[in-house]
């Protein structure tokens, strides 16, 4: 694409009124997960161990992933992460200009959600508040790939989940919510589990806890990415196709990566192309 084609498709970008509400979905998702996740890291019993934390952890960010794609997959597709933007970044489905606007509001509301966690909890538990920290049991390279794997489970969920809806595609509450809580219950114990950069840098910003702390960028990006590129390469979304002359069957098969033009102004809910309508659905 030439340089004078980028910035027109940018300036229709930003003309359209639905851009803005899928940012402003995107600030106000991550504002909700990080805030709701991140508060049930918090001890408001100093006196008593709670031997349930890693469970209720868990619970707690995938089920407030859950409540949030159901009510707002429809504008933004849900990303309400950095890693899940590059990586759609990466397959060709979203602009470089959209997901620049998405990572930047995800660190804004993540910052912005850690800044009222730490307002409503009190003062004896505000010391290094859900940041991440690598266990001392653990290598840097185990936990490199503990938060590679928890990163890689949730995005080939996610993308795994797209559907087809009012001729846009939209990731299915249910595989996101499940696969984030499974992503806590495995690394929750050894990193306190990142698997978003967004909800890592926040608490780190407020307690100037950097021990470690590329861990929970590199980690996630690349797991995210190898995640996304896997679905694509190993997943079979397809059906089948014979050819009336010879009857031998071949298969087209719905790949993200082969949907050149996907990165329109309306990236994630650009219209699917009539050829793969039928395909999508089969999903």
């Amino acid at each position: 694409m030439k340089l004078k084609e980028y910035f027109a498709s940018v300036k229709g970008e930003i003309q359209e009124r639905h851009f803005w509400k899928s940012v402003r979905c995107e600030f106000l998702g991550t504002l909700l997960y990080v805030l709701f996740g991140c508060a049930a890291t918090v001890t408001w019993d100093r006196d008593k161990v709670d031997p349930n934390r890693i469970l209720r952890i868990s619970s707690s960010f995938g089920l407030i992933e859950f409540v949030l794609v159901s009510a707002l997959s429809h504008a933004s597709s849900s990303q309400f992460n950095p890693a899940v933007t590059l990586s759609l970044l990466c397959t060709k489905y979203i602009t470089l200009f959209r997901a620049t606007c998405y990572v930047f509001v995800q660190l804004v509301a993540a910052l912005l959600s850690s800044a009222v966690l730490y307002g409503l909890v009190p003062e004896y538990s505000r010391q290094n508040l859900a940041v991440n920290e690598v266990n001392p049991g653990v290598s840097h390279a185990q936990a490199f790939g503990i938060e590679f794997l928890g990163t890689f489970i949730f995005v080939f969920s996610y993308f795994s989940s797209l559907r087809r809806k009012n001729e846009k595609l939209e990731p299915k509450a249910l595989p996101c919510g499940v696969s984030i809580a499974a992503a806590h219950l495995f690394a929750a114990e050894a990193t306190v589990c990142g698997i978003n950069p967004a909800r890592s840098l926040a608490p780190a910003i407020f307690h100037n806890a950097w021990s470690n702390h590329w861990i929970f960028w590199i980690g996630p990006f690349l797991g995210g990415i190898v995640g996304a590129f896997t679905f694509e390469y190993t997943r079979d979304c397809s059906i089948e196709l014979r050819d009336p002359q010879t009857g031998t069957a071949h298969q087209l098969v719905y790949s993200l990566h082969n949907k050149e033009d996907v990165a329109s102004s309306m990236s994630l809910n650009t219209e699917v192309p009539v050829e793969q309508n039928e395909i999508v659905d089969e999903l």
